[in-house]
């Protein structure tokens, strides 16, 4: 039997956005050194989103709620601090999987504390902004990989966050306005 309110698992590999840019979200590649700046700009409109109580609700049952995408831009973060981390410190690493749709099963985004994920997300944000700010000059194409050998650079892994953070939000803002 079909769970009619299950999230389809997303099979798209968004990461040409940081070489391509996004035509969905207008979001085009940027200089590395920015984005510490951009990611502590979206805090505010991400606290202001999670203020209201219908950021819980899901806008149609198969498409994430504001609060799940509040969620997985939080994760997000804490998986860039990590691999950033990574490729400053080792010669190209691999990293381990990260499945998004069981991430969002196993932490329960759909059920999450609306204030208590705004608060958590807005230290994770900080957390993020001051690993990209702390990036040393020489160190922006420094590599890991990803399990399936896909290779980010320092600079093109914080395209590939930013773009998941801004375009997210973009993607709860509909949400909440469809569920208002």
């Amino acid at each position: 039997m079909t769970n009619l309110n299950a999230i389809p698992k997303e099979t798209k590999d968004w990461s040409f956005v940081a070489d391509q840019g996004c035509s969905e979200c207008g979001y085009s590649p940027h200089f590395g050194p920015e984005t510490g700046g951009r990611l502590r700009h979206t805090a505010t409109a991400w606290k202001e989103l999670l203020s209201h109580p219908p950021a819980s609700q899901r806008p149609v049952p198969q498409v994430w709620s504001p609060l799940e995408y509040a969620a997985h831009v939080r994760d997000m973060c804490r998986l860039a601090c990590e691999r950033v981390g990574l490729m400053l410190a080792e010669s190209v690493p691999t990293f381990s999987n990260w499945d998004q749709d069981e991430q969002a099963e196993i932490n329960d985004y759909l059920n999450s504390d609306r204030l208590a994920l705004s608060a958590d997300l807005e230290s994770q944000l900080e957390l993020a902004a001051r690993v990209f700010d702390r990036v040393p000059d020489n160190s922006w194409d420094r590599a890991g990989l990803r399990g399936d050998g896909k290779e980010f650079t320092v600079q093109s892994f914080s395209s590939f966050v930013l773009h998941e953070v801004e375009h997210h939000l973009q993607d709860a803002k509909k949400g909440l306005r469809k569920v208002v």
